[in-house]
């Protein structure tokens, strides 16, 4: 925010004199004579005055108010495409229905708005101390006292123009920095989520299940809490996918995954971990509720059928069954994975659609 002494300018019609070391280029004063500006104020000669001295300048767009409301009817027309195409607003103290206090009050609270500074006019012809801090502390960025001259207005202007330039500039590289951000963040999470889960079902891997193996682990040990691990292999998927193609089988595998996701609660870990084998780890669960809750995926996989050009498949599957308790010291998470995988085989051999318990001591 800044109050403008006219002496630094020395243009016949206010222009401000482009010094060595300048930021603003002949091409940057060339955009700011179009910005659009608002002139407010309750007198109609006194806009008009203001608007000539700018036109004389070389500034193009110029709209007029007379009144707080039509301050705001052009800031609302302005916006377009969540954009404001208003640049400054010059609001004169002798409007009745609304201040440069309460207009930036209003304006601060829209994205659209903001950003554009405002040109606060004072009918006092002397400098009031007091009245500058509280203007200049409402967000004003450019206090000016009557009576305008030519010198002192437009270079004003095209100062608090160049403030809104550099605004616009700021906020983008801003927007900009927190788009790149996002991205990244965006690109981590998915490779975080690639490291964690398979491709295909957007279950989780081996890695997550090893991980997660490793905390019920912990909990049966110290805490008492029992979990199971459940392997499950279905049967005669290798049948159709020969048959009918990978495409096929994927989505067959699909399927069978958001399956699993309606059977087994959001807490349980659901894991994909090979071709047509999957696996589940569920805690807090004694080893009766473990049986029962194979039991009743099995019988659920048993009347899953999968129809593709005409053909029908009807899918079964064999589980095996290891348990986590706080006798499993002495495993490790890939001991537990490879009794459960072994329970499964055992299953496989004697039949389909079979499930398997282990001791949860077995070697």
């Amino acid at each position: 925010m800044t109050i403008i002494d006219a002496k630094q300018f020395e243009h016949p019609f206010g222009v401000p004199h482009i010094q060595q070391g300048d930021p603003l280029v002949g091409s940057t004063v060339d955009v700011l004579l179009h910005s659009k500006i608002i002139i407010a104020g309750a007198k109609e000669s006194d806009v008009a005055f203001m608007k000539t001295m700018l036109q004389i300048s070389g500034f193009t767009t110029i709209l007029s108010a007379h009144s707080g409301e039509g301050v705001m009817d052009h800031l609302r027309h302005g916006i377009q495409d969540e954009l404001c195409d208003v640049d400054l607003v010059i609001l004169d103290s002798n409007l009745t229905d609304i201040n440069a206090q309460s207009l930036r009050s209003i304006m601060d609270r829209f994205d659209e708005w903001r950003l554009i500074p405002i040109i606060s006019l004072t009918q006092e012809s002397r400098w009031d101390h007091a009245q500058a801090l509280t203007d200049l502390g409402h967000g004003v960025t450019t206090l000016l006292y009557n009576p305008l001259t030519a010198e002192s207005f437009p270079p004003s202007v095209m100062t608090a123009l160049a403030v809104k330039k550099e605004r616009d500039k700021t906020y983008q590289e801003q927007q900009q920095l927190k788009d790149e951000v996002a991205s990244l963040k965006m690109m981590e999470a998915r490779l975080q989520f690639s490291v964690e889960h398979d491709d295909l079902t957007g279950l989780s891997n081996r890695r997550k299940l090893e991980q997660a193996l490793d905390i019920s682990l912990i909990q049966a040990r110290n805490f008492g809490v029992n979990g199971v691990l459940l392997y499950v292999d279905l049967d005669r998927f290798k049948v159709l996918n020969d048959a009918e193609g990978h495409v096929v089988g994927d989505s067959l595998l699909v399927q069978i995954s958001n399956t699993f996701r309606g059977f087994f609660s959001p807490q349980d870990t659901l894991v994909r971990i090979g071709s047509d084998e999957f696996a589940i780890l569920i805690d807090n669960i004694d080893g009766s509720q473990a049986i029962k809750k194979a039991e009743e995926l099995r019988f659920m996989l048993d009347g899953y059928s999968f129809e593709h050009m005409g053909n029908q498949y009807h899918l079964s599957a064999s589980i095996g069954v290891k348990l986590i308790s706080s006798d499993s010291n002495k495993l490790m998470a890939g001991d537990i994975l490879a009794h459960a995988n072994q329970a499964c085989y055992t299953a496989k051999k004697r039949g389909c659609h079979q499930h398997c318990k282990t001791d949860p001591l077995a070697p």
